[in-house]
């Protein structure tokens, strides 16, 4: 039985307030007390679902030394000003004019009475002293007169209240942001603190979340028993945020008892038990609740899996005595803190050069993006962003220049080679690529092509308005004319190895789904085979990469094979977890069902 009385409404109570008021408007400055930065307001933010105590800000920060675009009579109020003054800042007074689009964007926190002051002291001082990604990144603090000021990074606009009165979260998403906010939970607890009034307007919903409000922080009490003291308060939120979301609605004092809870995800009850049950019964540290949760969320992600296939043949152009190209590909599992994923490096090369020259270069590259992954991966503590999975991949293929410029160097030769890489972390896809190998994309019966070629005849039809026109380049007489390759110089500019086709996404990643084929190809395939020869063959064969790979250079084989022809196959399936009913302490029925069943309960993902 679940605990009830003036403890109960103790542990989990938030303080009534009022929003707070701004105090500024739009295109004001706020001047840094050292001088040499001032925050321009650019916009009043609302966080979905937190009732902050302070004024949010969107500011720009701009140097004393430079010059912002003044704003219009129509954007600035008139308004008391913080530093008052005979004379404009300097900045104001310079000639050039900097585009406010080139200063970096920040968050300015504000509290105007005695009250918000000293919360949002306290919440400076914790979030400067904490070394934690799962909690806003401090920029600046300072007093103007009686007013105070935090800056801070940006921050996800949207908090975990406001998706649970949507109820938009699946489990395994709800899991996820849960698990972080014990992990960071873990780490306020390290850092000597207890956040005390945490609730779901308390979590920003970001990658990673970001925990904030804590004006009820208070010092970690050592000498308490964890679970009946500060800590415990802590594992009780948590375990009330679970509660809400199996059950649809706040937890309130009167609830039934945990016994007679009908929930659908084993390992569920367990967790409350020890979370909002018998006080004796609870977790004595946030360590050991954030280590369930992981376990329990691994239970229930989806089961990610890649298979592949790759083939390559020299083709029968009777003066190619050697092939050329080069393929290969790693996967493993990325284990961090809080989650474990799957990925996948594949790449395909074509080299040039002759003597022998193209074979070293292509199998150089090869194997340096594989190397270079390898390390990369084995340093990994949390999972990279879309723009560092993105970053990764390209550095990887610079790595792998230097390599071929370092293999042609020792040889005494001229040449090089082109390079496709796909890396995925899980369903999420990045690319990097130099030259005319290509990667497509299989996905429900059609096939579209992610990367563009560095070529002559490529460059052409963007000039003649046939940039989508594959058949144009397939056709055109300079199609084998490179504009690009790895081994003509050291260092490359950064933009020389692209991600995807600016025409498929402006997006650093591509998210994958359930039975996605990736093709990766040299041009020995992709010029005598054509797009619906290929979504032929993956229609007939997607189930078997191998036979839908020797299928392909059939293909190639039948119409003249004049190149060398090398094509892998990577293909995605996502497994969905299954679950079984739980109540009254066990099992009602033990048949599996798929998580959309429709005795769904409400705030759940069915």
């Amino acid at each position: 039985m679940m605990e009830k009385g003036e403890d109960f409404l103790e542990e989990y109570s938030e303080p009534i307030q009022e929003a707070a008021t701004p105090l500024l408007s739009v295109g004001e400055f706020v001047q840094h007390p050292e001088g040499n930065t001032q925050y321009q307001i650019q916009r009043v933010v609302t966080v979905q679902g937190w009732l902050c105590p302070y004024v949010l800000y969107e500011v720009r920060e701009i140097p004393a030394s430079s010059k912002a675009p003044e704003s219009s009579s129509e954007e600035v109020a008139e308004t008391e000003q913080l530093t008052p003054t005979s004379e404009e800042p300097e900045a104001t007074k310079r000639d050039v004019e900097t585009p406010i689009e080139e200063f970096p964007v920040f968050w300015l926190w504000e509290a105007g009475d005695p009250e918000r002051v000293a919360w949002l002291r306290k919440e400076a001082d914790i979030f400067s002293n904490l070394n934690s990604p799962l909690f806003p990144k401090v920029r600046a603090q300072f007093a103007q007169g009686e007013r105070f000021y935090l800056v801070t990074e940006p921050l996800p606009e949207k908090s975990l209240e406001a998706s649970l009165q949507q109820k938009e979260l699946t489990f395994p998403d709800f899991l996820l942001i849960l698990t972080q906010v014990a992990q960071g939970l873990v780490h306020l607890h390290q850092a000597g603190w207890v956040h005390s009034g945490l609730q779901p307007s308390c979590v920003l919903l970001g990658k990673p979340v970001k925990l904030v409000d804590l004006r009820q922080a208070r010092r970690r009490d050592e000498t308490e028993l964890d679970a009946q003291g500060d800590v415990g308060v802590d594992v009780f939120s948590v375990g009330a945020i679970l509660y809400r979301f199996i059950r649809g609605g706040p937890l309130l004092e009167a609830e039934i008892s945990l016994t007679e809870l009908q929930c659908r995800y084993a390992g569920v009850p367990q967790i409350l038990h020890r979370c909002i049950g018998p006080k004796g019964d609870r977790y004595p540290n946030l360590q050991l609740l954030h280590e369930d949760l992981k376990r329990l969320r691994r239970r229930y992600m989806p089961n990610i899996t890649y298979n592949l296939f790759g083939a390559t043949t020299i083709g029968l152009e009777p003066s190619r005595t050697t092939n050329e190209d080069a393929y290969g590909y790693l996967e493993g599992v990325i284990q961090t803190e809080s989650e474990s994923l799957r990925w996948l490096i594949a790449c395909v090369a074509d080299g040039m050069g002759g003597m022998e020259a193209g074979e070293v270069a292509s199998e150089a590259a090869v194997k340096t993006v594989l190397k270079e992954a390898t390390k990369t991966i084995q340093a990994i503590r949390s999972l990279p962003s879309s723009e560092e999975q993105a970053r990764w991949v390209k550095d990887w293929v610079h790595k792998a220049n230097e390599s071929v410029c370092e293999a042609m160097k020792n040889r005494r030769a001229r040449g090089g080679t082109t390079l496709s890489c796909a890396f995925l972390l899980g369903k999420r896809l990045a690319v990097a690529h130099v030259g005319d190998s290509r990667i497509y994309l299989f996905r429900e019966g059609n096939i579209s092509l992610l990367t563009r070629d560095h070529s002559l005849a490529a460059v052409l039809a963007l000039q003649e308005g046939k940039a989508g026109d594959l058949q144009y380049i397939r056709s055109h007489p300079d199609r084998d004319r490179l504009t690009r390759s790895l081994g003509e110089r050291i260092p490359l500019p950064d933009y020389f190895v692209e991600g995807f086709s600016p025409e498929v996404t402006q997006k650093a990643t591509l998210e994958l789904q359930d039975g996605d084929i990736l093709l990766l190809c040299s041009d020995g395939v992709w010029e005598p085979v054509t797009e619906e020869d290929m979504v032929r063959v993956l229609q007939k064969h997607g189930d078997n990469l191998s036979q839908a790979a020797f299928e392909i250079l059939d293909l190639v084989l039948q119409r003249g094979a004049r190149d060398n022809a090398t094509v892998l196959l990577v293909s995605l399936k996502e497994r969905q977890p299954v679950e079984v009913i739980i109540q009254a302490g066990g099992e009602k029925d033990a048949e599996s069902r798929p998580q959309t069943s429709s005795n769904a309960p409400e705030g759940s993902d069915g």
